[in-house]
C-alpha cells in the first residue's frame, strides 16, 4: 500500500477493516472466495485508472501508520 499498489485482502479474522476501506484504498473480498479474488484481478488488469486511483489512496497509509502513532497507541494502551 505504501508503495501505491491496490491491496486485496480477505475479510478474515486480524480485522483488515482497520486499514482498508474497500474500493477506496483496497479491496476487500470474502474468505475463501475463488470467483471474487478472480473477478478482482481480471478488473485490476484490466483497468489501468481503477488501479491508479485504488493505489493513490492506498499511499496515504504512510501517514496512518506512522512509528509515531503506533508508539503513542501502544502507551496508550500500556497506561
Amino acid at each position: 500500500m505504501a508503495c501505491g499498489l491496490p491491496c486485496i485482502v480477505t475479510d478474515h479474522t486480524g480485522n483488515p477493516r482497520e486499514v482498508i476501506t474497500s474500493d477506496e484504498n483496497g479491496i476487500i473480498i470474502p474468505l475463501n472466495s475463488v470467483s471474487a479474488l478472480s473477478n478482482t484481478l481480471t478488473n485490476l488488469m484490466q483497468s489501468e485508472d481503477e488501479r491508479h486511483r485504488i493505489g493513490t489512496v492506498a499511499q496515504q497509509v504512510r501517514y496512518t501508520f506512522t512509528p509515531e502513532k503506533i508508539t503513542q497507541q501502544w502507551k496508550t494502551e500500556i497506561d
